[in-house]
């Protein structure tokens, strides 16, 4: 069983092609499970930017600054049986106890070193903006501590270790695949 976690990153231009599986071809995409994919849009990322900023004006009075991140992606760990409904709560929450707003949920039940080892996981896509202010929000360690807290909670997962009692580093994907494979590669040698 996955623990809970989700990791925020800027969104990126590829963003939607890989989350929707629009002409991607990866070797870690187990094509025929595809179809058990799922993904819930309220808004597409262009349009929500053009939003973001056009508010940020009409309140501030001031362009978004341009080293603004006011939209980024979360890639949320699942287990097998979690649904949308499941991370459509747990958008709910995010937004009232944090003011960020999930404004597209995609499920991966397709990714994986193999069939058998299936990466279960969500990418939910969030407008980072205060809407008092226009601003993007300002959330500290300590708040994204709190989420990953809301995060275990709403999908009735274990939560992961606080960052300060443990001594291991997040690997990006690149990095754990890398690892996966070379302790793929050593029990082969093993056996």
């Amino acid at each position: 069983m996955a623990k809970a976690s989700i990791n925020f990153k800027p969104i990126k231009a590829n963003s939607e092609h890989h989350n929707e599986r629009k002409g991607e071809n990866l070797k870690y995409v187990h094509s025929d499970l595809t179809p058990n994919n799922e993904s819930w849009k309220a808004d597409e990322i262009d349009s929500k930017l053009s939003k973001i900023q056009k508010f940020c004006k009409e309140v501030s009075g001031r362009k978004l600054q341009k080293n603004a991140v006011p939209i980024r992606e979360g890639l949320v760990n699942l287990n097998g049986h979690h649904t949308m409904q499941d991370l459509k709560v747990l958008a709910d929450e995010l937004h009232v106890k944090f003011g960020i707003e999930c404004f597209q949920i995609h499920i991966h039940r397709d990714e994986g070193v193999s069939k058998d080892k299936l990466n279960y996981h969500a990418h939910m896509v969030f407008s980072w903006q205060d809407l008092n202010t226009g601003k993007t929000l300002k959330l500290h360690r300590h708040h994204m501590s709190k989420i990953q807290t809301v995060v275990a909670s709403a999908l009735g997962m274990e939560r992961g270790e606080l960052r300060e009692n443990s001594n291991r580093e997040r690997l990006e994907v690149i990095e754990y695949k890398a690892q996966q494979e070379e302790l793929r590669l050593q029990e082969l040698q093993e056996q």
